[in-house]
């Protein structure tokens, strides 16, 4: 936006369109195996000018999705919203200035960053890991893809690390979007307490690493990608809460040690899905529960160590057992060492399972009568 042919700022406004052409409606493609068959792409274009959709693009965009009317019109209404911001952003400027808009734009990233380093550093220095899964039965089969993430604390910086398993010709694939959303509504949930501005100085604490292309986490096109939201992203992020949560735990700042756990978003998905009461189990490097009794209300949860942890916790605290490769056992009686530990971890992990399952249901059901 340009105020007095000043650049001084951009509008932004995106929305979930009917169709974006592709091989399914919507531009959500399970049977995906490369970015052709998802959508249509445009790279930084110009398709509007003086506040219009040019004839051509939209004779172009109207031949190659399904809803041909609801798509344009969405898209004027995404101009629409972006002209309203510019003319409110106008008002401003000409009540108060440009410079003085400047400065305070300045000022409030400036309390932003300081905010939440402050947080940050009541968090004890270090390193936190933490492994989740995707899991894919889209193409026949039943898959896991591991995502690993590390968390270094370093005074008032956070630095995110991940490494996954390599790209899919499926997708659940995640990109630089995904992952960095996923990160960041994890961490504002645990540090932003409802009070933190929300700008660019959010930003300058934190810095993420994907690692090299060619990952589930940071896939090189033509990768499929148009679940990656709802799969590597959404994982990346549980990690991310998972390595706060630990250094979190571990601060002397009463009111941070309270916001362990984020927010118990599993289980509100499991209320609008199934209905109440309702109860989530979530396996990654913690196995969390969460239950929402009848009324919809968040009544608590349980947090036990998770199956891979268990593993490398037998690995790495005792002389002779090795680290195994996670799958369901074949027997209930191993033959072998690894066998053996399989079916301890898997099946012991099942069992713990189903056993608090048992209780937190009966809970619900002596609260509710």
């Amino acid at each position: 936006m340009f105020y007095r042919e000043q650049h001084v700022a951009w509008a932004f406004s995106n929305l979930h369109m009917l169709d974006i052409g592709g091989m399914s409606v919507s531009g959500v493609a399970p049977a995906a195996v490369s970015v052709y068959d998802e959508a249509l792409r445009f790279g930084v274009i110009r398709i509007i000018r003086d506040g219009r959709i040019e004839d051509e693009w939209k004779r172009y965009i109207a031949q190659n999705v399904r809803t041909p009317g609801p798509v344009l019109n969405d898209i004027r209404s995404m101009i629409a919203a972006n002209n309203v911001a510019e003319m409110k952003l106008e008002g401003v400027l000409d009540r108060f200035g440009i410079e003085r808009h400047r400065e305070h734009n300045a000022r409030n990233k400036k309390l932003t960053e300081e905010l939440l380093r402050r947080r940050i550093a009541a968090m004890p220095d270090g390193c936190y890991e933490a492994v989740e899964y995707i899991e894919f039965d889209a193409r026949g089969r039943d898959e896991l893809f591991e995502i690993r993430c590390t968390l270094t604390v370093d005074g008032s910086a956070l630095q995110f690390s991940f490494t996954g398993d390599p790209q899919v010709a499926a997708p659940l694939n995640g990109t630089r979007g995904t992952v960095y959303g996923g990160v960041m509504t994890h961490l504002l949930t645990m540090l932003a307490y409802g009070d933190l501005p929300f700008n660019a100085g959010m930003w300058r604490p934190v810095s993420i690493d994907l690692g090299p292309e060619g990952t589930i986490v940071n896939a090189r096109s033509p990768a499929p990608i148009s679940l990656g939201l709802g799969s590597a992203g959404i994982r990346c992020g549980r990690a991310a809460r998972h390595v706060l949560n630990q250094a979190a735990s571990l601060s002397d700042d009463v009111e941070l040690r309270g916001r362990v756990g984020g927010i118990a978003s599993n289980a509100y998905a499991a209320v609008h899905l199934l209905g109440t009461p309702a109860v989530v189990v979530d396996c990654g490097t913690a196995t969390t529960f969460d239950a929402v009794d009848a009324c919809g209300a968040f009544v608590g949860g349980a947090i036990a160590p998770g199956l891979q942890l268990g593993l490398e916790a037998l690995a790495t605290r005792t002389a002779r057992l090795p680290l195994i490769d996670l799958r369901a056992p074949d027997v209930t009686l191993g033959r072998d060492t690894a066998s053996a530990i399989r079916v301890g971890a898997v099946l012991g992990h099942q069992t713990m399972i189903e056993g608090i399952l048992g209780r937190i249901r009966g809970e619900l059901a002596a609260n509710a009568g």
